[in-house]
């Protein structure tokens, strides 16, 4: 029974262990890797490329004002009355001519109709051809007396579906222009996907570099612990035999208390960046992420000038306010083409209809002109208020110029105050080895008390850990001077190039 109740606990235990071995996977990754997959997958910058392809569709929609616009249009009506004509004074105007020339006319030279006769006699004698002439006179009088003259143009109700066109043939330059500025769009809409890249580039490196921190603190901290445990180890032999006092023994243990209290702190920093880095990754909350990279450094970066110029010309944030600014002045030409005419062809095609009248035309072209001559002064106030508009980004541009400047010059110099460090920290922890070995070496000669070799110890670790700040300080400034320089992609050049500290 025992057998078998220690085989089921064993069971369990392992499956357990599987478990957690699935739901915690670990991905090893360089900082590279990283950057890829910050690129593809997170959403700032998956919104950015969405927002660029929205302004380029802006851009075809712009250039279909070059096209003509066809529509279809219908429609029922009905109007209060039928549309008549009335012709009644043409009747009674020309009804009495017919009446008299058809009764009292006197007519010569008419045709011989008759093809047997008419070579011989080409016209018809006067009275035949007075008879002749009033009787189509008083026909035709008959047919008129008849006749409606009054007829209906358009009957009350009708309906017709038409095609129609209109096609610019000159707006003030306004098509033209409103082209232009979708592309200025465009333009915009990458300067600031780059900026987004940018930061979300500088948040990598604090967070992929910050892990790496954490994980060689935990290093450090970790090795502490077991140094810690071997020396309160040999402190209780020591005690034993004699050589030490149990107060020794105690304080070596209250050392160790310490450095497993820190060793645990550490792993836990370890946990909260590994989660910070996941999300800029945007990856699976069940992987743990496990740094290949190493921390670097240079001996020497460009002068200050070569990023502050980069800056001039590299820089998206500038370079988008000069977009705003050309945008602006788009807006301004806009403005000028509101003084002048607008002129389009146009036409328009009836496809079908019903009870429409038969005098209305089928089909009309044209060309159409629109001209606003005066509208209370408000295009004047309008260019005045747009041209205060450009004097306010032309501003913004050069506070933001120098921003960028003390930016990058802030930047630069704590790349040189963190290399110091660097160098000056190594002699440091070079003499603070020195110091263990020599501590160690005098303690179990009995010639040191346990707390020195503790202090050392923790002495050594503190120099080791503030270097490795110092490092992960001066990467992340050298990631925030590019940045603010416009060239954040150029990061990893530095990384390949740079002393790695190992």
């Amino acid at each position: 029974m025992r057998f078998l109740i220690i085989s089921t606990l064993l069971i369990l235990s392992i499956n357990l262990c599987y478990a957690q071995g699935e739901s915690n996977s670990i991905q090893a990754m360089t900082y590279e890797e990283a950057l890829a997959i910050v690129i593809d997958n997170n959403e700032t910058l998956r919104q950015s490329n969405i927002k660029i392809k929205e302004k380029e569709e802006e851009k075809k929609a712009k250039s279909g004002l070059f096209m003509p616009t066809i529509t279809l249009s219908g429609g029922y009506f009905l109007m209060t009355d039928d549309i008549h004509l009335d012709l009644t004074p043409v009747h009674e105007a020309i009804d009495p001519l017919y009446t008299a020339l058809g009764n009292y006319g006197t007519f010569s030279g008419v045709p011989n109709p008759d093809p047997t006769t008419n070579t011989v006699m080409p016209t018809l004698p006067d009275d035949i051809s007075t008879q002749a002439v009033r009787d189509q006179l008083l026909e035709a009088q008959a047919t008129i007396a008849e006749g409606d003259w009054t007829p209906t143009i358009q009957e009350q109700s009708f309906g017709m579906l038409s095609a129609n066109f209109t096609l610019p043939i000159y707006a003030g330059g306004k098509v033209r222009i409103a082209n232009k500025a979708a592309k200025i769009n465009i333009a915009e809409a990458s300067a600031e996907g780059r900026q987004k890249l940018g930061e979300v580039t500088v948040e990598l490196v604090e967070r992929y570099y910050g892990l790496l921190l954490a994980e060689k603190v935990d290093e450090v901290r970790n090795n502490v612990m077991s140094t810690m445990e071997s020396h309160m180890n040999d402190a209780e032999k020591m005690m034993n035999e004699g050589i030490i006092s149990n107060t020794e023994f105690l304080q070596s243990k209250v050392y160790y208390t310490e450095a497993k209290r820190e060793k645990d702190k550490a792993q836990r920093q370890v946990e909260i960046v590994n989660d910070a880095l996941r999300n800029t990754l945007a990856i699976k909350e069940n992987t743990n992420i496990a740094t290949l990279s190493s921390f670097f450094y240079h001996e020497e970066l460009e002068e200050l000038d070569y990023y502050k110029t980069k800056a001039d010309t590299k820089s998206p944030m500038l370079e988008q306010i000069k977009l705003k600014k050309e945008l602006v002045d788009q807006k301004e030409h806009i403005e000028k083409g509101d003084y002048l005419p607008s002129v389009a062809a146009m036409g328009t095609y009836t496809l079908a209809d019903q009870d429409l009248s038969p005098y209305i035309p089928r089909g009309v072209v044209g060309i159409g002109l629109n001209w606003t001559i005066f509208e209370g002064n408000a295009r004047n106030k309008t260019a005045k208020a747009t041209k205060l508009q450009g004097k306010q980004v032309d501003l913004y541009y050069e506070k933001s110029r120098r921003n960028i400047e003390t930016m990058i010059t802030k930047h630069y110099n704590e790349t040189q105050m963190h290399l110091e460090q660097i160098k000056q920290l190594e002699t440091s922890k070079e003499f603070a080895l020195d110091y263990l070995i020599a501590c160690e070496k005098s303690f179990k000669e009995g010639l040191m008390t346990s707390a020195k070799v503790s202090d050392a110890n923790l002495l050594l670790a503190k120099i080791e850990i503030e270097q490795l700040q110092a490092t992960y300080n001066y990467d992340v400034a050298l990631s925030r001077l590019l940045y603010y320089s416009g060239i954040p992609e150029q990061f990893n050049d530095y990384l390949s190039k740079g002393i790695t500290i190992q």
